[in-house]
């Protein structure tokens, strides 16, 4: 049987010491095991040389290694049940990240002087033994002895530090039951600032002191301990839900490379990004902020609270860019002109189902739905299909949630709404009749009607009192009921991932009427009109006819609307001088019939 069948660990206690002068430290580990069944041998992962190990009192007589993979033997049976298994070690510390047991990062000090941070390897069992089974969670307790002078910093709060010759010796509070690769422990001499949330939780933003002095470092730092502060008091108002863990530490680290940038209770970061603080530019700041947010917004999910399975880097991203946008103007009081900080493709997909989900169920009753799951997965795990289900039960929507929002799960095209006819004014008549079908476009313009999904049609017309709940497009082709009007919009408040066309007649009543559009239905025409044509799916006037609608004044319009126009235009442009260089390259080539046509 598989020893990970057999073998559970619940509890490590780390204690780890710090010899700078030789790049050297060595530990001891205590691990708390529940044994599924009788056995007289461990096989416990370490990069860190093994040099004692004993079980119950059990010395063990012998191990084997194979590669990173100890085997410890025992003369007597280690019988079923919990037992107990203490193991000595010693490892290097070097500036190699990737292959030392702790990794050594060194910096100058403003008086030149060189100075260290030591920060554990993001693979556990490269700096201490431990059993590498990733999907078990158990508890950690450290404690360090490190030298004088030094700060220790781990998942936790510190419990008790005292002085012991030129060392001192940090002991850490036990840890929540989490994974075992969450687990991370730095020293060095830091700079911090400090403050509470209203519920009480610790925030610290440490630095190493590199540039300036240590007064003015702490102003500088001032800025971002204060966003994350008041972040997490506004991700626990926007969700209802607690901030889990004890506290929240940001620390910029020298060097800082290919390492994983978030742990539990603590984020990594560049020295530049805590030091944008009174001095900085408000651009700068702007994006300190949306760092500093995002970063916050994965320690509820994604850590805490995790979701498994597909895309799940994807939708944990989305959650945070999309209370990243919600959040950042509110901090700083006034809108921001700064991109999104991470700004992947897939994410942006995943954002936009968010922003579906949410206008599904309703602003507030989606954020009330977030905050019941964080609640219930709380320190667990869950899926996506967990996830859309629960927002549909909990918001006990009339729409099926989860059936719509899986069908969008993993559909890699983008999906184009297409208007084919709607139905004339018929005297006595309150309806109209509008045909849509929808189709998919790959990345290299092609067409593809073999895979479907469940669009939410949202919609709005000159009726402008009224709003009007979604209807559904479950297949290839379908018919919308809409009220006499004339003119409409799909797709508004771009709600839906999706790219709309119109005819015509469609779109020049919609042009007419463009005054009275909200400005992000102004922005979706836009960015609808640009897609197409990059997808050559409509002539060079359909967008042109849409920029008809705006003068070309940036300080007419907001900086948004004003990008989209903009973005429009060079479209068009692009798409002129492709069209003139084909022209001379094949003078004689009429030009192709565009499909699928108007």
């Amino acid at each position: 049987m598989d020893q990970e069948m057999v073998i559970s660990p619940t509890a490590y206690t780390i204690t780890v010491e710090l010899n700078p002068e030789a790049n050297t430290y060595t530990g001891k580990v205590h691990i708390e095991l529940q044994v599924g069944q009788p056995t007289n041998r461990l096989r416990i992962q370490s990069k860190a040389r093994i040099s004692e190990a004993s079980c119950n009192g059990l010395t063990a007589v012998g191990s084997v290694r194979e590669g990173i993979t100890y085997t410890l033997m025992f003369h007597e049976t280690i019988e079923e049940g919990t037992s107990s298994l203490t193991i000595s070690f010693n490892g290097r510390m070097s500036s190699d990240s990737e292959t030392a047991g702790i990794h050594v990062s060194a910096y100058n000090n403003p008086e030149g002087s060189e100075k260290l941070v030591y920060v554990t390897n993001e693979i556990p069992f490269y700096w201490f033994p431990c059993f590498d089974v990733p999907d078990r969670l158990s508890t950690f307790q450290c404690i360090a002895s490190h030298p004088r002078g030094t700060t220790c910093v781990t998942n936790v709060p510190l419990e008790e530090m005292y002085l012991h010759n030129d060392n001192i010796t940090s002991t850490f509070s036990k840890t929540p039951l989490m994974p075992l690769d969450q687990l991370i422990m730095i020293c060095g001499e830091f700079v911090s600032v400090a403050g509470t949330t209203k519920s009480g939780k610790l925030v610290r933003c440490l630095c190493p002191q590199t540039t300036f002095s240590k007064k003015k470092t702490k102003r500088e730092l001032t800025f971002a301990m204060k966003v994350a502060t008041r972040s997490l008091d506004t991700y626990e108002g926007f969700y209802q839900t607690e901030y889990p863990l004890p506290k929240l530490d940001i620390i910029s680290l020298p060097n800082l490379d290919k390492r994983r940038e978030e742990h539990w209770g603590i984020v990594l970061c560049k020295n530049a990004l805590l030091m944008n603080g009174i001095q900085a530019s408000w651009d700068e700041g702007v994006q300190t902020t949306k760092h500093i947010v995002h970063y916050t917004s994965n320690q509820f999910f994604g850590h805490t609270s995790k979701i498994t399975g597909v895309d799940i880097i994807d939708i944990q991203e989305s959650l945070a860019q999309y209370i990243e946008s919600h959040i950042t103007e509110e901090l700083l009081g006034k809108p921001s002109q700064v991109q999104p900080s991470h700004t992947h493709p897939s994410s942006r997909k995943y954002e936009s189902l968010i922003t579906l989900v949410s206008a599904l169920v309703g602003e507030e009753k989606f954020r009330a739905c977030v905050g019941e799951h964080l609640r219930r997965n709380s320190f667990s795990s869950s899926t996506l299909s967990d996830f859309w289900s629960g927002i549909e039960n909990t918001s006990q929507s009339n729409l099926p949630v989860a059936e719509i929002m899986t069908s969008w799960v993993g559909y890699q095209h983008s999906v184009v709404l297409d208007c084919e006819y709607i139905s004339p004014v018929v005297e006595h008549s309150e309806e109209r009749t509008l045909s849509v079908r929808q189709f998919g476009v790959t990345a290299k313009n092609a067409i593809t009607e073999s895979q479907h999904v469940i669009v939410p049609v949202f919609f709005l017309t000159n009726t402008r009192n009224q709003s009007y709940p979604p209807q559904l497009l479950t297949g290839p082709k379908g018919d919308l009921k809409l009220p006499d009007c004339s003119f409409f919009k799909l797709n508004s408040r771009q709600c839906t991932p999706v790219i709309v066309r119109y005819t015509a007649d469609m779109l020049g009543s919609l042009i007419k009427n463009m005054s009275l559009l909200p400005e992000v239905d102004q922005i979706g025409l836009l960015n609808d009109s640009t897609s197409l044509l990059q997808y050559d799916l409509v002539p060079q006037w359909y967008p042109i006819r849409v920029l008809s609608a705006f003068k070309y004044d940036s300080k007419r319009y907001p900086q948004d609307l004003w990008t989209a126009i903009e973005q429009c235009a060079k479209a068009v442009r692009h798409n002129q001088n492709k069209q003139a260089i084909l022209k001379q390259e094949h003078p004689q080539v009429k030009r192709r019939k565009q499909t699928p046509t108007l």
